[in-house]
């Protein structure tokens, strides 16, 4: 796909240019120095209504500043996320050429899910951010007031200042206090708002103005009563002050005007009062281009010349931003100007036009504007019109024909701020503009909206007889039908709508997609799998990508469930677009190709597809599906041998499921688990899991999920040799999985059966049975199955007649050892074990890594203080550092130069390091109040927390006196202890952290050791004092400890040897000798 196909389809690049620069503009010191003070902030408001000078107070401090900056102008339209999104990433590619093709794609292909949990599309552009910049950059947000307060723009923001405040520095004019996270505290807002207050012109800056602009010098008393006035309000100041010069430039003969009697009026009143004395000096010609051009929101000079071609806008505009009259100007040269008109000017002009020619010819000259823009079908620019004029029938007729190109760029905000000021009367003349209205609603998850909607324009299309129109709102009525769990309804509607449309139709297309995934629903494979087959012939004929790939994903799940699963993988495989760049959505393609090849054995393929559906998953924070990865992880590590990984994995994808609101009991965890326990030889407890499990699946009437339950409780009771009822049990369960097609589950309940049809002596139908298990296997591909039967099972394959069955290959397997697996399970209602997203050694030499698999690259740690910088944060208690006390540490002897270019750098360096070699970006560091911190959207495994945790846990029992279970934490805390604390680290932080893991360490140890030698265990005492020894060589008590345990072997000389080492080493390191104690120890153990 294209670069520019990705782009906006609507876009205007002069809302991403700055003002241009005022050529009298009075500098503001007491301002600027607070603009600069706070540049290290996240965000700046500028706060004041219109007409207080916030526009070219940030835009002419932004053009004296270093730092690259992009700059957002806001309408309206931009409550829209999309448009929102698109324009802020557009923009920042401003300055980084190549940014945000992952952003555009995913705002292309994921509508719906974008919309229901924006803040994935916020992550893919902060992982670009991330990416593409190593130092801070500015976006302004210039009156961000026009989006509203009903808007999920807000959580966009929020998501941005969350992360990324480090290195995205936001400033946003606004008339209100916008309702974003960090302005609901007061206490942390305060200093982050420039208010009205602030921008009100001082006594001075009164001077100042008159001086600098009028060579006028004020008296005392002249500026105390401008400044009364007008209150330092910069508008009227500027309006006084254009006055005054006009008055110079007529001289002594013209009428002059009584500022005095003026500036006792109302704001309102003063800038009306000026704006008419300006108004009326301007020539006629003048006059009449800016009544006219009030009417349009926004003024590119090519639009203002063919809206107005009998004006000399070409002209005048330039004249009119020369002489200050409440007019500038942005852009690079005459092809793509465009004028801003001040709101205020603006305002005033509207009244005056209104006055002098009336409501009703405004409202034709609005609908003249909008018939142009509709000529040159620029519709969206068109319908604002077609609404101010009041002209609702012809502005429901361009929703019904165009509203679907809005919905498809995902504008569904901009869609339902167009159709909420148009009657309903008026939408109900152009039915399909319901339709519409009804998609929008279904988008937003208000299903019962639409279904109102639908049946009023099903109703309003049978009257205008549009076939089509009926038959895709009845599809609709099926669609939202289907999502409700209501199949028979659904099947209902998709019968009616097919009989509205053509055959060869996208509507069709979408009924046999829906129809399929009706019988799939109700696990009729065949007739799901022809209706998927369908569609996707369709959406082929149509060259409809992405409904080609949703049909192809669909056909995967018929395929999959009837136990195809080369097939399945086939189609799969289909719906991934760019696997360089995948999107979020792509986590669950992965997820089940990983399935796919779990079931055929192929581990490898198995581990890479759930990397990276876990990678996508973590990367966008998608906790829906994070248990079910986690459970495939664990059927894989349980399937690979790898048991204490497994049980890992289980138990976090339970604690996913309850996290996420799952009910776990409708997924495969508790039955991965079993499996798990069966292959413990644990099978009470396999029988337990699967009994509460079928409980709880019998209440949610899951007849599937039952069935396979039922066989799974069938193994375990022949394994135990409850064979009493189970042919019966079984030859039901098989009936059932015959009349469902479910292939996989047939061929294992065939096998089942045989067994137990050996088991009781019935030979002849075993035989049936075991030859149709066979037969599946070969006609499916099951043969990893098959071979964990036959390691599983050995005893009933070693029958001679059996072997003789079996394909060549699979004759001289090896069994699977029986004996019961050691693992360490969490006791039932424990804390789930930790599955790490980042794991830091930092006891001994330094490891991070977050897949040991694949490491780092070996230069991906580009200086060791962007190592050790991290190591800090990740050491610290709460996992985070302030800003200033990271420079203290790192930068003591720098300056504040070699600071600015060096800090953001290396945190970028800490960033890019942890991403190396990886798959998917994610963002492991982000700033907050002033800290950089671990980010708590993970999980983390640090060796220093652990071990402080097995201490406090040892302490605990201790207090217990509970020694058996002081001993396994006190030496899973002594086996993480590799050596000191971030070895070969002397910076002074680092240097307190080794003094105080050393201690910890060598306190715990000689514990251990203390206890092993009250309970004689004299291997584990000797052991236990050297490692202490080896830290510390002047503790004596280790010293007696070790010749104890020497004379409890009988070598006296070992005992002689020790003390002559230890008499030795004191004399010459510290001059001294041996303890009294010691050597009292000494004399009674060599006699």
């Amino acid at each position: 796909m294209s670069k520019a196909k990705r782009r906006p389809a609507f876009f205007l690049r002069t809302k991403l240019l700055p003002p241009r620069s005022v050529s009298d503009y009075l500098p503001r010191p007491r301002l600027t120095s607070r603009l600069e003070s706070n540049l290290s902030s996240p965000i700046t408001l500028v706060a004041a209504e219109a007409g207080c000078g916030k526009t070219t107070l940030i835009s002419e401090f932004l053009r004296e500043q270093d730092t690259e900056t992009v700059w957002y102008q806001l309408d309206h339209t931009d409550a829209d996320p999309f448009a929102f999104l698109g324009y802020l990433t557009e923009g920042i590619s401003g300055i980084r050429p190549g940014f945000g093709e992952s952003v555009f794609s995913y705002l292309e292909e994921s509508k719906d899910e974008f919309l229901k949990t924006p803040e994935l599309g916020v992550d893919l552009l902060l992982n670009e951010i991330f990416e593409h910049f190593e130092q801070p950059f500015i976006v302004v947000l210039d009156d961000y007031h026009h989006i509203g307060t009903d808007t999920i723009v807000h959580r966009l923001v929020d998501r941005l200042l969350q992360y990324s405040s480090d290195i995205l520095r936001l400033i946003v004019t606004t008339r209100d206090i916008p309702p974003l996270a960090i302005m609901k505290h007061r206490s942390r807002s305060s200093a982050l708002v420039i208010s009205r207050d602030d921008l009100l012109f001082t006594n001075q800056e009164v001077k100042d103005l008159f001086k600098e602009s009028l060579g006028v010098e004020l008296d005392e008393d002249e500026i105390e009563e401008y400044s009364e006035r007008t209150q330092g309000w910069v508008t009227a100041l500027q309006l006084v002050r254009q006055v005054a010069e006009q008055e110079l430039d007529i001289g002594d003969d013209g009428e002059r005007i009584d500022l005095h009697e003026i500036l006792q009026k109302s704001e309102k009143d003063i800038f009306d009062y000026f704006a008419e004395e300006v108004l009326e000096r301007e020539s006629e010609e003048t006059k009449e281009i800016l009544l006219d051009l009030s009417l349009l929101d926004s003024m590119p000079l090519e639009i203002c010349s063919r809206v107005f071609p009998d004006k000399r806008c070409a002209s005048v505009l330039p004249e009119l931003v020369q002489k200050n009259v409440f007019v500038t100007s942005v852009g690079e040269g005459e092809s793509d100007e465009e004028y801003r008109m001040h709101p205020l000017f603006r305002d005033f002009l509207l009244r005056r036009l209104r006055s002098e020619i009336g409501r009703e010819a405004i409202a034709k000259e609005r609908l003249r504007i909008a018939e142009h823009f509709l000529g040159s079908n620029a519709w969206q620019k068109a319908l604002p019109y077609l609404l101010d004029a009041e002209e609702f029938t012809n502005a429901a007729e361009v929703i019904s024909e165009k509203g679907e190109e809005l919905l498809d760029q995902g504008k569904i905000t901009t869609f339902n701020i167009y159709t909420d000021r148009i009657p309903t009367e008026s939408l109900k003349k152009f039915p399909r503009s319901l339709l519409h209205m009804a998609e929008a609603k279904r988008h937003q998850g208000e299903f019962e909206e639409s279904k109102e909607i639908l049946s009023l324009a099903v109703d309003s299309l049978e009257k205008e007889k549009d076939k089509t129109g009926q038959g895709e709102a009845i599809y609709s009525l099926a669609s939202l039908a289907r999502r409700q769990g209501d199949i028979e309804v659904a099947f209902e509607y998709l019968d009616r709508a097919e009989t509205f449309v053509n055959q060869e139709s996208e509507t069709f297309m979408k009924c046999a997609n829906t129809r399929g995934l009706c019988y799939a629903a109700q696990g009729d494979w065949a007739k799901s799998e022809q209706q998927f087959r369908l569609a996707l012939e369709l959406a082929e004929s149509f060259s409809n990508d992405r409904f080609m790939r949703i049909a192809a994903h669909n056909l995967a799940i018929p395929t999959g469930f009837r136990g195809e699963f080369s097939e399945a993988l086939r189609w799969l495989r289909r719906m991934f677009r760019d696997e360089s760049k995948p999107l979020p959505q792509e986590a669950y393609g992965y997820l089940n190709v990983g399935r796919m090849h779990l079931y055929r054995g192929e581990f490898e393929d198995a581990l890479q597809n759930l990397t990276k559906s876990l990678d996508l998953c973590r990367a966008y924070n998608m906790k829906p599906i994070r248990g079910e990865i986690l459970e495939a992880l664990g059927h894989y590590y349980r399937d690979t041998g790898e048991y204490q990984k497994a049980v890992e994995h289980f138990e976090g994808s339970r604690k996913a499921y309850d996290d996420a609101g799952v009910n776990r009991f409708r997924q495969e965890v508790e039955e991965e688990y079993a499996i798990y326990y069966q292959k413990r030889r644990d099978l009470n407890k396999a029988q337990a899991l699967l009994e509460k499990l079928l409980e709880e699946r019998q209440k949610l009437n899951y007849e599937f999920g039952i069935k396979r339950v039922e066989l799974g409780l069938a193994e375990i009771k022949l394994e135990k040799g409850e064979t009493k009822g189970l042919v019966k049990d079984l030859q039901l369960l098989l009936s059932y999985h015959k009349e469902h097609n479910f292939n996989y589950e047939e061929a294992q309940n065939s096998l089942l059966l045989a067994r137990v049809l050996k088991n009781v002596g019935k030979r002849k139908e075993m035989f049936l049975h075991l030859q149709r298990a066979l037969d599946l296997t070969a006609r499916f591909d099951y043969e990893y199955w098959l071979k964990t039967q036959l390691q599983k099972n050995p005893e009933f394959f070693s029958d001679e007649d059996i072997m003789e069955l079996l394909p060549v290959d699979l004759r001289e397997l090896e069994p699977e050892p029986r004996h019961a697996v050691e693992v360490n399970v969490p006791d039932s209602g424990a804390d789930a074990l930790p599955i790490a997203d980042l794991t830091v050694k930092l006891l001994g030499s330094v490891e991070i890594y977050r897949d040991k698999t694949t490491p780092f690259a070996s230069d991906a740690w580009t200086t060791r203080r962007a190592r050790d910088i991290f190591a800090c944060i990740a050491s610290n208690k709460n996992k985070r550092v302030e800003k200033d006390v990271l420079i203290d540490m790192f930068w003591a002897e720098d300056d504040l130069k070699a600071i600015e270019k060096n800090f953001h750098p290396t945190i970028s360096h800490i960033r890019k390091a942890l991403n190396s070699n990886q798959s998917f970006k994610q963002n492991f560091i982000v700033f907050r109040d002033g800290s950089y911190q671990l980010n708590p959207d993970f999980s983390y495994s640090i060796d220093t927390d652990i071990f402080e945790n097995a201490i406090e846990s040892a302490r605990k029992a201790e207090r217990k006196g509970d020694n058996q279970s002081y001993r396994k934490h006190a030496e899973e805390a002594c086996s993480l202890y590799r050596g000191e604390f971030m070895s070969g680290v002397y910076d002074d932080w680092a240097e307190e952290l080794r003094i105080y893991y050393a201690e910890q360490y060598s306190r715990i140890v000689s514990s251990l050791a203390e206890l092993a030698f009250q309970d004689e265990d004299w291997q584990e005492a000797q052991k236990h004092a050297r490692d202490v020894l080896r830290h510390d060589p002047y503790r004596e008590d280790m010293h007696r400890i070790v010749m104890q345990a020497l004379s409890s072997s009988g070598s006296v000389a070992a005992v002689q040897r020790h003390f002559d080492t230890l008499e030795n080493l004191l004399e010459k390191e510290l001059g001294v000798e041996p303890a009294p104690e010691t050597v009292q120890k000494y004399r009674e153990l060599t006699g």
